[in-house]
């Protein structure tokens, strides 16, 4: 039976898209909510290179979904920006801070930006290289380190993104306007045959994290991180998730086979800085939703 695959990318409320859920931050364990607000690690800003971008297509249509500036850009998902049958990005609204609605620090808009050439929107999600660059400049945003090495099983990934939130017991739970920074960790799984090049994590409570993370809608584009002798590196981005329950998966592009595609297009002088250092910063692309158990 085949699984049905969850697009991180939001519309106003749930988007619809093509075979797959809705992917975002979800927080297993009700203890970290207070009035269906987050608390403790819900409203993290120590992840400052994550930023929320709203898009509003050529069509007219408005979706959320999360980025990683990398200096001169935000490294994004690229079914955030293309999304097939000819509907793309016009204009992109670009948003940091821990809660990014109610008290910004910055913003800025773009109409600029590019996607990998090995990103297919009609393969579904996990099944490309879901991968773009909005290129934009922040004053107030650090631009993050990115690894050129690959994670291996096991290892423990920090997770962030501004996507709807869930809890284990109670659901989907507000604010449903994406306007958090929602952080959690979790452990890298074994690599899933369906979704090769991807990262993959499971909501399943066994972690022994009290923060353990899913991916939901607004999510995609959002950063794993894995902490290096004290130093945060960005080792995967948001794609997909296979729902918001119990057991299901979170998949993240695993960016260090495009490290080099990042630092040739990122602008320059941030792309040659980050090269000295021998790391770079990506961004994963946004995906249609589709409920879950809901495939078109």
């Amino acid at each position: 039976m085949n699984r049905p695959t969850l697009r991180a990318s939001m519309a106003v409320g749930f988007a619809v898209g093509l075979g797959v859920q809705p992917a975002s931050a979800a927080f297993i364990r009700d203890a970290h909510w207070t009035s269906g607000n987050a608390a403790l690690w819900g409203q993290h800003s120590y992840n400052d290179s994550v930023v929320q971008l709203t898009v509003t297509t050529n069509l007219g249509n408005v979706h959320f979904l999360s980025g990683v500036y990398g200096g001169g850009a935000v490294i994004t998902s690229g079914h955030g920006l293309n999304y097939g049958n000819g509907e793309f990005a016009a204009s992109i609204t670009v948003r940091a801070g821990s809660n990014a609605v109610a008290s910004p620090w910055e913003t800025v808009t773009s109409s600029s930006f590019l996607i990998h050439p090995g990103y297919n929107p009609a393969a579904g999600a996990g099944h490309s290289i879901d991968l773009g660059l909005v290129f934009c400049n922040l004053s107030t945003v650090s631009p993050a380190l990115w690894s050129t090495t690959s994670p291996v099983v096991g290892t423990e990934v920090e997770q962030c993104g501004f996507g709807l939130i869930y809890t284990y017991t109670g659901g989907l739970r507000q604010p449903s306007d994406n306007s958090l920074k929602l952080a959690g960790r979790n452990t890298l799984r074994n690599p899933d045959a369906l979704y090769p090049g991807y990262l993959i994590s499971r909501w399943d409570q066994v972690t022994g994290f009290t923060e353990e993370w899913g991916s939901a809608p607004g999510d995609s584009g959002g950063a794993w991180w894995e902490n290096r002798s004290g130093t945060r590196y960005l080792v995967g981005l948001n794609t997909f998730s296979t729902g918001q329950n119990p057991g299901d998966i979170s998949g993240a592009l695993d960016i260090a086979p495009y490290s080099s595609w990042i630092a040739t297009n990122i602008p320059a002088p941030n792309a040659a800085w980050l090269t000295l250092l021998g790391v770079c910063a990506a961004g994963s692309r946004r995906r249609r939703t589709v409920l879950a158990g809901q495939n078109r």
